[in-house]
């Protein structure tokens, strides 16, 4: 399925269907962030065949990676 798009030029309501199957939205909870207050809402998207995905979780992998390659290899 994912070889079916990777020309795509616009996403639309068809291709979002095929690849999320849940987008769940939190409530609104309040912090305090360098003096002053800021509304939060946490939003996760649950993808068919993978589930929910920690972009977070694998860009700190990667970037952990890349440096262990590069310390590896002898590049800064």
């Amino acid at each position: 399925m994912v070889k079916k798009y990777t020309d795509m030029t616009q996403l639309d309501a068809t291709i979002l269907r095929e690849f999320v199957e849940q987008i769940r939205v939190s409530d609104t909870y309040t912090i305090s962030e360098q003096g002053r207050q800021v509304k939060v809402r946490e939003v996760e998207i649950v993808y068919n065949f993978i589930g929910a995905f920690d972009f977070e979780g694998a860009r700190e992998q990667s970037q952990t990676a890349q440096v262990n390659h590069n310390a590896k290899g002898g590049v800064a």
